[in-house]
C-alpha cells in the first residue's frame, strides 16, 4: 500500500513547510489535496494513513480535505481540451486517441489551513 509512504511524506512535508514559514504546525487543522483519477492513489486508504501516521504529531487532529481531479487532455483531431473517462485516453467526441495529458496524474497539496491564522502559503509536496 503506497498510500501509506505518502501519509508519511505528506506529515513530513507539510510539518516542515509550516515551520519553515515561521508558522506552528501543531495549529494545522486542514489540509487540502488535489489527486488525479490517473494517479493510483486511493483517497479513503490515503485518508486512513494520514490519521493514523498523524496521530502523535503536531498534525494530529488536522482533517485531511481530498479534491478529485479529472482526467483531461488534448485531442490533436479535434484541436481542443477534452475530458477522459477514467480509464480511457480516447476522446469522447470523435473516438480517437488523446496522447497527451493536461490533467489527471497530480498529487499536491493545495492549502494549509492554521487555527485562527487562515490560509498558509502553499507547501510544495
Amino acid at each position: 500500500m503506497h498510500e501509506l509512504s505518502i501519509a508519511r511524506a505528506l506529515v513530513q512535508t507539510v510539518t516542515d513547510g509550516v515551520a519553515e514559514r515561521g508558522g506552528r504546525p501543531d495549529q494545522v487543522t486542514e489540509i487540502q489535496l488535489r489527486i488525479g483519477v490517473l494517479s493510483g492513489v486511493v483517497p479513503d486508504a490515503l485518508t486512513f494513513c494520514f490519521d493514523i501516521v498523524a496521530d502523535r504529531t503536531p498534525l494530529a487532529g488536522a482533517a485531511l480535505r481530498i479534491e478529485m481531479v479529472p482526467a483531461r487532455g488534448h485531442c490533436p483531431a479535434c484541436l481542443r481540451p477534452v475530458t477522459l473517462a477514467r480509464s480511457m485516453l480516447i476522446c469522447p467526441n470523435c473516438g480517437g486517441p488523446v496522447p497527451e495529458l493536461i490533467a489527471g496524474r497530480e498529487l499536491e497539496v493545495g492549502q494549509v489551513v492554521l487555527a485562527d491564522v487562515g490560509p498558509a502559503a502553499e507547501v510544495p509536496a
